[in-house]
C-alpha cells in the first residue's frame, strides 16, 4: 500500500520556519491500529489523519509518536492548509471565503474558514475556538509565582502575572517584564514537569507583551517536557487560550504572537475575537510531499 504523507511548516511563510507537522490526507483504507506506528516512523510533534465525512467537514484524528492526542492547533492548520493547496478543498466561485469544519474524536466540532487569493492561493486557514476553561483542576496551590521564578531562575519580581486554562487540555501561563529575560531563559525541565504532572497540565507558556503601539503583540516561548517537547516553535491551541487572556486584560480585539525566534524556526499566530468567539489564524507552508510504503 502506498501511503501519501505531506509534511509541513505551521504559523510561517518561512523556509525552515513555524512548527513541522505530518498530514495524511488519505487514509480511509490504512486499519487504524497503524496510525500510532505511522506516527511513530515519521517522528513529528503531531500527524494528523485526516477522514472526509461530508463535503465540508472532515474527521482528523492526531497522533504523537507515543500516543494520541484529541486536538493539536498547528497540525489543524497544518492539515487544512494541506487539504485546500491540493485542490482536496475547493474554493467557492462566489467567495473568497470557504466555510468548513473539523470534526475532532471527542465528538466536537470546530468551525473553519479558509481565505483565497483573487488566484486562488491559500491566504489563511483560521479556527473557532470553544469556550476557554480557566484555572486548574487540582493542586492550584502548586502553580504559584515562588514555584514557577525557581522553575525559570528569575527573580519573582520579574514575574507580572500567572494564569492557566485551555480548550482541550490546560497549560500554565506566565508574564514577565523583559523580552531580554524571556530570551535568556533558562528553564529547569525537571521542576517543570513535576508541576506539569501535578496540576494535570501540559506546558508552560512564558510570555512578554507589549501594548504601547496600535497594535498588541506578544513574543512566547512553549516548554512542555511532560510529552518530550523542550521547547516548541508554534504553539496553536496553547496560543489562542493566552491570546485570550491578553485580549481581556488589555482590552483588545486582536493580538499578534511571535514564537520560534530562539530557535530559529520564527512563527507568526494570530488570535483576535469576533463578538464572543475566539479565532486562531494562520498560515502554512508544505515541505515535503512524498510517499510512504506499507
Amino acid at each position: 500500500m502506498d501511503l501519501r504523507v505531506i509534511t509541513v511548516d505551521s504559523f510561517t511563510h518561512c523556509r525552515f520556519g513555524g512548527n513541522p507537522a505530518a498530514v495524511v490526507p488519505e487514509c480511509e483504507e490504512v486499519p487504524e491500529s497503524y496510525f500510532q506506528q505511522i506516527a511513530n516512523e515519521i517522528n513529528l510533534a503531531q500527524t494528523a489523519f485526516v477522514h472526509q465525512k461530508s463535503e465540508d467537514r472532515y474527521l482528523i484524528e492526531f497522533f504523537t509518536p507515543k500516543s494520541d492526542i484529541l486536538f493539536s492547533g498547528h497540525a489543524t492548520i497544518a492539515a487544512f492548509f494541506v487539504l485546500a493547496d491540493m485542490g482536496y478543498i475547493r474554493p467557492d466561485q462566489e467567495s473568497d471565503i470557504k466555510h468548513v469544519e473539523c470534526e475532532l474524536t471527542g465528538g466536537s466540532v470546530l468551525p473553519l474558514r479558509i481565505k483565497y487569493s483573487e488566484d486562488y492561493e491559500v491566504e489563511r486557514i483560521s479556527i473557532e475556538m470553544p469556550m476557554l476553561e480557566r484555572g486548574l483542576d487540582k493542586n492550584e496551590d502548586r502553580f504559584n509565582k515562588n514555584s514557577i521564578a525557581n522553575i525559570l531562575k528569575v527573580d519573582e519580581e520579574h514575574i507580572l502575572k500567572i494564569d492557566s486554562g485551555g480548550y482541550f487540555s490546560k497549560d500554565l501561563f506566565v508574564f514577565l517584564d523583559s523580552k531580554k529575560l524571556l530570551d535568556e531563559l533558562e528553564v529547569d525541565f525537571w521542576s517543570l514537569t513535576d508541576i506539569n504532572e501535578d496540576t494535570d497540565t501540559n506546558g508552560l507558556y512564558v510570555l512578554w507583551a507589549d501594548d504601547s503601539k496600535e497594535k498588541l503583540y506578544a513574543y512566547g516561548r512553549y516548554f512542555s517536557p511532560k510529552y518530550g517537547i523542550y521547547e516548541e516553535a508554534a504553539t496553536g491551541s496553547a496560543a489562542a487560550a493566552v491570546g485570550e487572556i491578553l485580549l481581556d486584560d488589555f482590552k483588545r480585539d486582536k493580538v499578534t504572537i511571535y514564537q520560534g525566534q530562539i530557535m530559529k524556526r520564527p512563527s507568526v499566530i494570530d488570535i483576535e475575537r469576533e463578538d464572543d468567539r475566539i479565532i486562531l489564524s494562520g498560515i502554512s507552508r508544505v515541505v515535503m510531499d512524498a510517499v510512504m510504503y506499507l
